[in-house]
């Protein structure tokens, strides 16, 4: 641990010892490196190892500022724990070595899951292959209710956002189409907070803002699309598009990557199956690092019918969706101090969330409608809530179950 004390002396007979924040880069990436390979759990549990890692041990960043750049993710599209691990690194070495540690921290589970995408495509041609993930299934859908449950009980405290969650819900499973799901966050964003456009908050506030990263953001978003246009044949183009729209539009996390993906490439565009979704799902559970690295196996799986270099182009178009959320907090890192006690912003995210919880259970009900009800599937759903709802054990400890299982059944 690299600390430089520095005694202050206020007057002859006092002296205070000041502890300045570690700055040795290489260190950093160690740890970085150490956390992609065992950062299990999602972002609330990587935030724990953040603290622990990055602040105890490593002394990098204060508790204080670790959780106030975490908050500041919670409101910003993207991956919340990515997000989180990448401000750090700005802050530390800049815009350069935050990409470097963006790399490092998505190399593990991006690798893995395209694996993954790979064994499962080749599982349809010898399907005696992919008797491991037998109970994959249920297990995911398991992840995705108890997920749900938790999500409303913390997010849903009054009435009308009761109301906001069924009523997104209710048009996500009649019009599942991958252009509702960001209108409905938009809408809820704009629907709560607009009670505290009166308060002009914004009034009198003097920002200063680097624009290059916004308009990089909105340049990357209206380039992509327009490749997409003039290379249409060219799928992975497309999908890198349709990955970084996502991107650009999710918040809260992976629990709401999962309904959106699901709407957009199993129930919208069908480039995947329901069987396939649920067992990328249930395999990334099991995988250190980011949910958001299911893309990847997406965007493998959705180019099953070409070759295998279409479906390498594939898994790497799903690293697309991580882009906008960096652009974003490069952008908002800047003035987040001025602007984070804004009951604009707190309003504006109580709807997001809301809508959120709504997506989430239509996700939940589009899955049950596909779901294998078979004895042996049912008896492992129902197992699988016992243990997340009444017990501390660990997702991928249960993942590592069902495969066991799966092996034998």
């Amino acid at each position: 641990m690299n600390i430089i004390a520095i005694k202050i002396h206020d007057s002859p007979n006092e002296a205070r010892e000041l502890k300045l924040p570690n700055t040795n880069k290489e260190a950093f990436l160690h740890e970085v490196m150490v956390l992609a390979c065992t950062a299990f759990g999602g972002p609330q549990v990587h935030l724990a190892l953040f603290k622990k890692r990055l602040v105890e041990e490593g002394s990098y960043i204060t508790e204080e500022e670790l959780l106030e750049l975490f908050g500041l993710c919670q409101i910003l599209p993207g991956p919340t724990s990515t997000q989180t691990l990448t401000a750090v690194a700005y802050k530390l070495g800049g815009t350069r070595f935050a990409v470097v540690v963006l790399l490092l921290w998505l190399l593990p589970s991006v690798l893995l899951m395209t694996l993954f995408g790979f064994l499962m495509l080749s599982g349809q041609v010898a399907a005696h292959q992919l008797a491991f993930a037998n109970f994959l299934e249920p297990l995911a859908l398991a992840f995705l209710i108890h997920a749900t449950f938790q999500l409303s009980r913390s997010m849903l405290l009054i009435g009308p956002q009761w109301v906001m969650a069924a009523f997104a819900a209710g048009i996500s499973i009649f019009y599942p189409s991958p252009y509702i799901s960001p209108l409905l966050l938009t809408s809820g964003g704009v629907y709560s907070a607009y009670p505290a456009f009166a308060l002009r908050e914004w009034v009198g506030k003097t920002l200063k803002v680097q624009w290059k990263y916004l308009f990089l953001f909105f340049g990357v978003l209206l380039g992509v699309a327009l490749l997409g246009w003039f290379l249409y044949d060219f799928r992975p183009i497309r999908l890198g598009e349709n990955f970084y729209r996502n991107g650009a539009l999710i918040f809260g996390g992976g629990n709401v990557l999962l309904p959106l993906m699901y709407t957009e490439f199993v129930e919208f565009k069908q480039t995947i199956t329901s069987h396939q979704y649920l067992n990328g799902l249930a395999m990334v559970q099991v995988m250190p690092g980011p949910v958001f690295a299911l893309t990847s196996y997406i965007g493998l799986v959705s180019m099953q019918k070409a070759n295998v270099w279409m479906q390498l182009a594939g898994a790497i178009s799903g690293v697309m969706i991580f882009l906008p959320g960096t652009f974003l907090i490069f952008f908002v890192s800047k003035f987040w101090n001025q602007v984070k006690d804004m009951k604009l912003l707190k309003l504006a995210l109580q709807g997001i969330n809301a809508v959120s919880c709504g997506l989430m259970v239509a996700a939940v009900i589009l899955l049950l409608h596909h779901f294998d009800f078979s004895n042996l599937s049912i008896i492992v759903l129902l197992f699988s809530l016992t243990f997340l709802f009444f017990t501390k054990v660990p997702p991928y400890l249960l993942v590592i179950s069902g495969i066991v299982l799966g092996l034998y059944f």
